[in-house]
């Protein structure tokens, strides 16, 4: 993906997470403004901590934050912290938000509530960012999970006008990794989609936010609402962009 795509997707995604953020028609979650503004202070000392290191490291070298990706996408968080613990040029600016990303994404395997305040940290330190518009998207997930279970039973399956396909996640993309996620969704009597919930995904959590901001942007035949419906997006590169472990 070109570097202006990668900016205008960045857009796009922290503009349509934001909106849905706002949104609290059919599934509402507390507001993402006051977490935003309370991120942790740990994360802001760790950043200034890390600033002179990350001066003098190659920001262009994305080698070991591209390693580490695929190790947490191969086999989780173990290597790929132990990998991001030693990675200088992940110090960098330019690196830093999907370093704290990707760290984000293992807490949140391990403690949710954690990863909650690492994602509103990224929310703050990277506003405009690909890193918190994805965050914003985790946080409502994570806000989600409290809320009843979608049932089982769907609905008739009304037709659709308009399913923009999702973006490529840039780190992902990078690192030759391909994935898949499956997701229910409500259909509102309007035709928009609401109460988008991510039910399984593989890699976890790194096509997550794409998928959800693709399904919360789709449209259907106006006066056909349905409830349950269910989507599996696939991201497939092609074989010779894909790393050996995720090849076709």
């Amino acid at each position: 993906m070109a570097d202006g795509k990668r900016a205008g997707w960045a857009i796009a995604l922290l503009a349509a997470a934001l909106a849905f953020a706002a949104c609290g028609k059919d599934d509402e979650t507390p507001a993402l403004a006051a977490g935003a503004e309370a991120a942790s202070a740990d994360a802001a000392a760790a950043a200034a901590a890390s600033a002179s290191a990350g001066a003098r490291a190659d920001a262009s070298d994305t080698s070991q934050l591209i390693a580490a990706t695929r190790e947490y996408a191969a086999s989780g968080c173990s290597a790929a912290r132990r990998r991001l613990e030693r990675c200088t040029a992940c110090e960098t600016p330019e690196q830093k938000p999907q370093r704290d990303l990707l760290l984000a994404y293992c807490a949140e395997r391990e403690a949710p509530a954690r990863a909650r305040e690492l994602y509103e940290a990224i929310i703050s330190n990277y506003p405009s960012s690909e890193a918190s518009a994805t965050a914003i998207m985790r946080v409502r997930q994570i806000d989600a999970a409290e809320l009843p279970a979608l049932g089982d039973y769907a609905g008739p399956k009304p037709a659709a006008t308009d399913r923009p396909q999702p973006a490529y996640p840039t780190l992902a993309e990078s690192a030759g990794i391909e994935g898949k996620v499956r997701l229910r969704f409500d259909v509102r009597s309007d035709g928009s989609t609401g109460n988008v919930r991510v039910v399984e995904s593989s890699p976890p959590l790194i096509f997550d936010a794409v998928a959800l901001y693709a399904v919360s942007s789709w449209q259907y035949v106006a006066k056909t609402p349905a409830e349950s419906q269910q989507v599996v997006l696939r991201f497939d590169l092609p074989d010779e962009l894909a790393a050996p472990e995720t090849a076709k």
